[in-house]
């Protein structure tokens, strides 16, 4: 279903020809630590004020479930909802910047840490295989995301000890139980 999402988009000052970074957050659990809330000692604040820092425009989607769609359930670890959010960030992005008189080099850059690291390669493989027309990827850089599930889940119901992060574990399996 179409729903209204919400995230950030950080423009550095001055009037060149500026590329794009799509900064997938990591894992949060609170919606004040949504990019749209931009607060001090928040991942988005400071990862997107590096970026625009230095000279990039930078487009980070709050993911279903934070911002605007915090009365919906974040679908955890869900590489479909998280890749849609993330290009429609970026669509709604270059938009703003073309409305404001923000000149973009068409050059578009992917990153992401934690959960983040997972949805920049949801988002890569979305924009390769479905719109490779409209988009064309610079460069990628998905970091410490659980890419491979299905090893990992077997991974972690084989271990006897203490796992510490449990709770994320649970929170993806309840996920994919709800989606799937």
């Amino acid at each position: 279903n179409a729903i209204v999402a919400s995230g950030a988009l950080i423009v550095p000052v001055g009037n060149k020809p500026y590329a794009m970074v799509s900064y997938q957050h990591g894992t949060i659990t609170a919606d004040e630590q949504a990019p749209s809330n931009y607060q001090a000692n928040s991942e988005s604040y400071t990862s997107g004020t590096l970026f625009s820092g230095v000279g990039y425009v930078v487009a980070m989607p709050d993911y279903i479930g934070y911002g605007a769609t915090n009365n919906l359930e974040h679908p955890y670890e869900h590489a479909a909802s998280l890749a849609t959010a993330s290009r429609d960030m970026i669509r709604a992005g270059k938009e703003v910047c073309e409305r404001n008189g923000v000149s973009l080099n068409n050059q578009l850059f992917l990153a992401g840490y934690s959960e983040g690291g997972y949805a920049t390669m949801a988002l890569h493989q979305l924009l390769e295989t479905k719109h490779s027309d409209e988009f064309t990827i610079t460069a990628s850089a998905p970091a410490a995301g659980a890419y491979d599930k299905t090893a990992f889940a077997k991974y972690v119901v084989t271990q006897n000890d203490k796992l510490p992060f449990i709770n994320a574990y649970l929170w993806v399996l309840d996920t994919y139980n709800k989606v799937y």
